[in-house]
């Protein structure tokens, strides 16, 4: 589990280092706004729980439930929750800097791809 945050951590730092939308001082930095982040995100994740409970009524409809309001909630609020947190550790790290939240949301897209498809690998 360790190495896996680690992983993602280096992933992540590795993401945000080469998009043109972020501007850095160091690759440091970027390490440094991913674990902000990744601890913000595990904070923030009560929001997550928050709308699984709220929307396993609709579970329970077979087929559609699932499809139309579960799947498509859970990866909305996974990936709001993440954009969130990649913003706050942007703001509180001087030496990292992306302009605005839908830049923000476009690298937290980045980053999320990026670190699912090396779990997917891995």
């Amino acid at each position: 589990m360790l190495v896996s945050f680690i992983v993602n951590l280096l992933v992540s730092a590795g993401v945000l280092s080469i998009l043109p939308m972020a501007r850095y001082k160091d690759f440091s930095s970027c390490f440094i706004v991913s674990l902000a982040a990744a601890i913000i995100g595990t904070l923030l994740s009560s929001v997550h729980i928050i709308v699984t409970i709220l929307i396993s009524p609709f579970l329970l409809i077979p087929f559609f439930g699932p499809l139309l309001v579960g799947v498509p909630a859970l990866i909305l609020t996974s990936f709001l929750v993440n954009a969130v947190a990649l913003y706050i550790a942007d703001q509180m790290i001087e030496d990292f800097e992306i302009d605005g939240f839908v830049n923000t949301a476009i690298a937290s897209l980045c980053v999320s791809l990026a670190i699912g498809l090396v779990n997917f690998i891995f």
